[in-house]
């Protein structure tokens, strides 16, 4: 049976590049004297085509790129950077460049501005999920009231002397995005106070990074000191589905992704997702995936 996906809260993206942005310095150049901030060179030939969602292209804009999540790769006018999370680069119109993910094994994400003539100030997200391949999972135009102070960027050279002027008319642009999808999420969502809303977002962020841990109803309840049947009422009426429906999901999803991209023992993915006893994960991987983890490995990846 297919299982309903549910799309990660909007608030994330421009929280997590408000998160970068607050801290960049770009003090620092590129060996190819780009702005840049926390961008390694290395060295190396190009990286597999499925490793880069759009091949190597230019703009006749200007284009900021920040690196909100794990780790990737840029390669600007031939050479190859590292882009760890947090970095950021600026790149000035007409340099080739694309992005892509260093390791198919690792999680990466990035926000791409970019400064489309006259229009607009657009940002997209760009995510890489091991066993998911690339997606565009938000996108949206920033707020016309910061369009007219950003312009001024379009139409002329970048000069490091003004980055903290943009750095703080961007903070304000991603902070009324963030704050208009809070309120969004809210107002679809009634009933839901906003408190209660960033204790559940707490809770799936917990089980995401937690999920391999004996984790139960009553332990998260425990720790956000509500009861374990009102938390999961509230944590159904924001996502859909339960808690333990939400913790079974991650597991299964990742126990997949180790059958797939690992030569690891069935025991010991049993244990990585959480599962002590190997022969009733089997059971419930077959339950969940319609196969067992054994016929899951055969499988084609890359």
């Amino acid at each position: 049976m297919r299982r309903k996906k549910h799309p990660p809260s909007l608030t994330m993206w421009p929280r997590l590049a408000m998160g970068v942005l607050s801290m960049a310095d770009f003090s620092l150049h590129t060996d190819s004297d780009i702005p840049a901030w926390n961008l390694k060179s290395v060295q190396g030939g190009n990286l597999p085509q499925q490793r880069y969602p759009t091949g190597i292209h230019q703009h006749d804009h200007l284009e900021l790129c920040i690196t909100v999540q794990g780790q990737g790769t840029i390669e600007i006018q031939g050479k190859r950077y590292l882009m760890d999370h947090p970095a950021m680069v600026i790149l000035p119109p007409g340099l080739e460049h694309c992005e892509g993910v260093d390791h198919h094994k690792h999680r990466y994400a990035t926000l791409w501005f970019s400064w489309v003539g006259d229009v607009a100030v657009r940002v997209i997200a760009n995510a890489y999920q091991p066993n998911g391949g690339w997606s565009m999972p938000w996108g949206t135009i920033l707020p016309q009231r910061y369009q007219q102070p950003l312009s001024k960027w379009a139409d002329e050279p970048f000069d490091l002397s003004t980055f903290e002027l943009l750095r703080a008319t961007l903070l304000g642009a991603l902070g009324e995005l963030a704050y208009q999808s809070e309120m969004q999420t809210t107002k679809s969502q009634p009933g839901i106070a906003v408190g209660h809303i960033r204790v559940l977002r707490w809770v799936r962020h917990h089980i995401d990074q937690n999920y391999a841990q004996p984790l139960s109803v009553d332990r998260i309840a425990q720790m956000t000191c509500y009861s374990p049947h009102y938390l999961n009422t509230l944590f159904i009426r924001w996502t859909g589905r339960g808690i333990r429906t939400y913790l079974i999901d991650q597991r299964m999803k990742q126990a997949r992704w180790f059958c797939q991209h690992t030569e690891l023992p069935i025991h010991e993915i049993a244990i990585r997702v959480g599962y002590e006893d190997p022969l009733y994960f089997s059971r419930a991987f077959r339950k969940y995936h319609g196969c067992t983890p054994t016929q899951s490995r055969s499988e084609q990846v890359w």
